[in-house]
């Protein structure tokens, strides 16, 4: 080692190669720098504990600038400072001079360890783009037969047996219809008799002569139950009081009985075509809606009403039910024993309106697939149906229904309670189910009894804790319990997350306690993880970092099983924190105003389970960030408008295309993204559960399978009888406001089964509205009125009948230029001058105002509510995400 006099290179040289301390940068820094100027073409050494990078090409720069120690070229020689002639006398070929503390060491670059800089280069952020196939037309034909979309009615089901009507019947029915629709009785002059008659024919003409023996096919011709609407429920009562009130009740009565003598006739006379013609439905489980005011007509085919629909009823009294009740049993049992299978389960499900025990009933007999179609038909649950299907050997329509209806676990559970064969296929189908949805926790769960599959149960536990976040964490505690003795090998990653003191650190070590209480079942080694979790947690708990409250604690201690521990450790004594208020606990209105504005448009927004964000910037993409604004991922798909599974692990990012949208699927835990339709879609829902996604394409309302390559449309209502002018899906409500001729429909179906349970219609608003809004829990649509006084705005919002109007006071609203609803909130965005947009949180059903979100200098921004989270951003990159619960604040600028 030789000392040299001049130690540094100065002024602009030509630099050859950089060398990196890593006791002075460290390693993570030092390794950026060599990225840095990294280039094809250069070589890095390490070199006496640094990083030696010899350029791909010699470049000028001004030495005192450069973030690392230059090495010149002289004389064919590389040294980091200016040596004399006789400093660098006797070099070796190969070697060059490293000068530190101003002395010269001669370095031997061929023994020097070369180092490959790709293995530092973290690809997690780079998402793998599946080839783009060519965009598909609109007109691509849906996978699935339209024939299994709907339930089979009971009269197709039970086709074929009864023998046709007769012909004087069919004359008798026809006159009648005539008679009917003849002259009204006149009333002048007549006396009451006359006028009861008159009335009575009246009321049946407006009321329609049907019954219960007659039903009405709901929803436009679905299948799909129709309650009645609250107008017709008024007339129907009103028609009640003048009935009684001119005494046409006696007359109605009168010929009702003479209906029911007839009835009760025949089967005694064991005529069953004729009887089971004639018969009245029972269904004591449901009131019905109104009194029926014309004689029951005669079925001319085997019909079914669907439980609870609205109808038409006789008021026969309990009596008289009762007998009949006994009378349908003991004609069923007469039918049973005489072989007529077919008709004993038409007296089960539409006589007695007794659905499981009809389906029960052809399954003792065999017939699997009748059954399967009646559990259907009669609206049972679907795993009923799930599970006959697979019996039946029709495993599409069973993945169809146990897939829509969500009910893989309970029809997993009947079929291994019956020790059925197919039991072991649906449940691999089941867990493939979850993987697809990105539950990959719960999917190697589901899998685990069976032996063969345990080794694809792992690889997705793998998966998920690569993943990291709340489902890295619920696939490690899952593994563990499955796999006690693999705690080992996730050791480090354990000790990793205790050891973290960073504000991301103790987020997770809260999510870490939550999940491990949640744990239906523990083993030894999530013992241990809860044992050692337990000291940092008290060392956050009681340094305020975390807000895991006492009783969780306790609960946690108690779990670890740790004898030591428990006896060591203190009584818990710890003040309790008092949770912020809630934004509709406040007692003063909040007010958020930011004017920062960011570099990259932000055209939607959603917030992820682990405290992140999934933004579209439109043709610039999709990118995750944190809540700091850093990107963590990016997905090259053009995007206005994002889609969020349940559980956060899939999107869709929808972008228009003249007058269609193109869709594509983002994979947010294998960061993969594929082209997928282009479709003229109308509404869609905001979330999915991440194989279903409901939508409306041209006027149809759809649900979409996801994981298919093309459109595949797995239910369906086609028929609509009016245009979809409004679409809401929240809390397992779907609400759709159709727009007739002459009226406003409001139809809601429950979810997952899909299930019709409203539909009302409304006479068209007689002023213009602002808005029109469906409700998801209400049966009357939200109206919004302009009023306008002086120059200024308010409006009149109208939440139904049953509630009385309020008014957002004139100081608040300007010019509204939007008008929104979800979760209880009305959001109303304005322009209280030229420069800046407010928007307001309002509570729903009070009217008060609960927060003031102000953007400077926006002209159009978006708002929504999302996960308990009120996200307002704009094309300016900004956002304001404000937590319902908590009236925490947070915002951010990108770029």
């Amino acid at each position: 080692m030789n000392k040299v006099r001049r130690p540094l290179y100065e002024g602009m040289q030509l630099v050859h190669a950089l060398w990196f301390d890593l006791a002075l940068t460290g390693e993570a820094e030092a390794r950026r720098r060599v990225l840095r100027h990294w280039a094809p073409g250069a070589r890095l050494h390490l070199v006496q504990d640094g990083f030696l990078l010899l350029l791909a090409s010699p470049r000028q720069a001004r030495c005192e600038l450069l973030d690392g120690l230059p090495l010149c070229e002289q004389a064919g020689i590389l040294s980091s400072a200016p040596l004399a002639a006789d400093e660098r006398a006797a070099t070796p070929p190969s070697y060059c001079w490293l000068v530190r503390a101003a002395q010269a060491e001669l370095i031997s670059l061929a023994a020097a360890p070369r180092i490959d800089p790709a293995a530092w280069l973290e690809l997690d952020a780079i998402a793998l783009h599946a080839p783009l196939q060519p965009p598909r037309a609109a007109a691509t034909a849906t996978a699935t037969d339209p024939a299994l979309l709907a339930a089979m009615p009971v009269h197709e089901i039970f086709s074929d047996t009864l023998a046709p009507p007769s012909a004087s019947r069919a004359d008798f029915l026809r006159q009648l219809d005539q008679a009917r629709h003849g002259q009204r009785p006149a009333i002048s002059g007549a006396g009451i008799g006359q006028v009861a008659a008159g009335m009575a024919g009246m009321l049946a003409r407006l009321f329609g002569g049907r019954a219960q023996g007659q039903s009405r096919q709901a929803g436009g011709g679905h299948g799909q139950r129709q309650p009645e609407s609250v107008l017709a429920q008024r007339l129907a009562a009103l028609a009640s009081r003048l009935a009684i009130l001119t005494r046409a009740s006696r007359i109605i009565g009168w010929r009702q009985a003479a209906y029911l003598r007839k009835m009760m006739a025949l089967l005694e006379e064991g005529d069953t075509a004729e009887a089971l013609r004639h018969a009245i439905p029972l269904d004591s489980s449901s009131q019905p809606s109104r009194q029926a005011f014309g004689t029951p007509r005669p079925r001319s085919s085997l019909e079914i009403s669907g439980p609870g629909q609205a109808r038409s009823a006789i008021g026969l009294g309990s009596e008289l039910e009762d007998y009949l009740r006994t009378t349908y049993r003991r004609t069923f049992e007469r039918l049973d024993r005489e072989g007529k299978i077919d008709e004993a389960t038409y007296v089960l499900a539409e006589l007695l309106k007794q659905g499981s025990e009809a389906v029960d009933y052809l399954e003792q007999h065999g017939r699997l697939k009748q059954a399967a179609q009646l559990a259907e038909t009669m609206e049972l649950a679907p795993e009923i149906a799930v599970r006959l299907w697979c019996m039946a050997g029709n495993l599409e329509r069973a993945l169809q229904l146990a897939r829509i209806g969500q009910a893989f676990a309970a029809a997993v559970q009947l079929l291994e309670k019956r020790r059925s064969p197919q039991a072991a296929l649906m449940r691999l189908l089941w867990a493939e189910d979850l993987a697809m949805r990105g539950q990959l926790a719960e999917a190697a769960e589901a899998i685990w009894p069976l032996p063969e599959q345990q080794g694809q149960a792992l690889a997705w536990l793998l998966e998920g804790e690569r993943a990291g976040g709340t489902l890295g964490l619920r696939s490690l505690l899952k593994k563990l319990v499955l796999l006690p003795a693999s705690l080992p090998d996730s050791e480090a990653r354990v000790l990793q997350l205790l050891d973290d003191d960073s504000e991301h650190g103790v987020q997770q070590r809260m999510r870490l306690g939550t999940e491990l209480l949640v744990l239906s079942q523990h083993s030894p080694a999530t013992k241990r993880v809860a044992a050692e979790l337990m000291r940092p947690l008290l060392t956050d708990r009681m340094a305020g970092r975390s807000d895991f409250d006492k009783k969780s604690l306790t609960r946690l201690l108690a779990l670890s099983d740790g004898a030591i521990l428990q006896a060591d450790l203190p009584p818990l004594s710890m003040t309790a924190i008092t949770p912020p208020p809630g934004l509709t606990a406040r007692s003063e209105m909040l007010r958020v105003r930011l004017d920062e504005r960011g570099l990259l448009p932000i055209h939607d927004a959603r917030r992820l389970p682990d405290g992140h964000y999934l933004l579209a910037l439109g043709e610039g993409g999709v990118v995750r960030i944190d809540r700091h604004g850093r990107q963590l991922a990016q997905f090259p798909v053009p995007a206005t408008r994002l889609v969020l599974a349940a559980g956060g692990q899939r999107a869709l990012a929808l972008v228009q295309r003249d007058s269609k949208w193109r869709v594509s699927r983002i994979d947010l835990l294998a960061r993969k993204v594929s082209d997928w339709i282009i479709e003229p879609l109308r509404f869609w829902a905001d979330n999915h559960d991440g194989l279903v996604w409901n939508a409306v394409i041209d006027n149809r309302l759809v649900a979409i399978d996801i994981s298919k390559d093309q459109l595949t449309v797995c239910w369906q209502v086609a028929d609509l009888p009016g245009r979809v002018i409004a679409f809401l899906e929240e809390q397992g409500t779907q609400t759709l406001l159709l727009e007739t001729a002459h009226e406003i429909e409001q139809w809601r179906y429950q979810l997952p089964a899909r299930r019709l349970t409203q539909r009302d219609s409304f006479p068209r608003p007689q002023h213009e509205l602002l808005a029109l809004l469906p409700h998801h829990a209400r049966d009357t649509p939200t109206l919004v009125r302009e009023q306008h006084n002086e120059g200024y705005m308010s409006l009149q919002v109208h939440n139904g009948v049953s509630a009385a109007p309020f008014t957002l006071a004139s100081w608040a609203i300007y010019s509204a230029i939007d008008v929104t609803q979800a979760a209880g909130l009305l959001l109303v965005r304005s322009h209280p001058d030229d420069d800046t947009l407010e928007c307001l949180v309002v509570d729903n059903r009070t009217g008060k105002v609960l927060a003031q979100l102000s953007l400077g200098a926006c002209e159009a921004a978006r708002v929504q509510v999302d996960d308990g989270h009120i996200l307002l951003f704009d094309q300016a990159g900004r956002m304001i995400d404000v937590g319902c619960e908590d009236s925490g604040v947070h915002v951010l600028t990108l770029g």
